[in-house]
């Protein structure tokens, strides 16, 4: 509760501190699947908010930060529990349309925690790629994350379905 909560904080405190530009949150949830051998999956709860920095008519280019936590534990190959978390922010795409493409590159500060196993904290980048639909002032988009970096947590697959708005 206390990662939500200082989650909550970041966005409320950029909302805050933008230009008057209004900008969008984007709620989601997805599966975070380390390369690791013998992990599984665990699930997130995701909170992004973006302000547009630029539209060239067919783009437009937003700037965001983001914030998620585990809600649901993955577990490693000896059967312990691990937990995820992230923090991050970067530069998004998204093409004009109802039905658009979505790009993404970034950096974040990914923790991977395992029940009496310790912890593992890398900053990685982030590259994305993802699809959105428009239905009305709403928009709802699947997004594939991958964080390339080798070491302690090795690559990270992250795909997440959420709600723009």
């Amino acid at each position: 509760m206390k990662k939500v909560l200082l989650m909550a904080a970041a966005a409320a405190t950029l909302a805050a501190t933008a230009p008057v530009q209004a900008g969008s949150f984007t709620l989601s949830a997805g599966r975070v699947e380390p390369d690791t051998k013998g992990f599984d999956t665990a699930t997130t709860a995701n909170l992004r908010y973006g302000i547009e920095i630029l539209d060239v008519g067919l783009i437009e280019f937003d700037a965001e930060v983001e914030g998620a936590t585990d809600i649901s534990s993955g577990e490693t190959a000896n059967g312990r529990d691990y937990g995820f978390d992230s923090v991050g922010a970067g530069l998004s795409a998204r093409t004009a349309g109802p039905l658009y493409f979505i790009g993404r590159y970034g950096i974040a500060r990914n923790r991977l925690d395992i029940d009496g196993g310790g912890s593992s904290t890398e900053t990685q980048q982030s590259i994305g790629v993802g699809l959105g639909a428009s239905i009305a002032l709403t928009q709802f988009e699947l997004m594939a994350t991958h964080y390339p970096e080798e070491g302690a947590i090795d690559d990270v697959t992250w795909v997440t379905v959420g709600v723009r708005f």
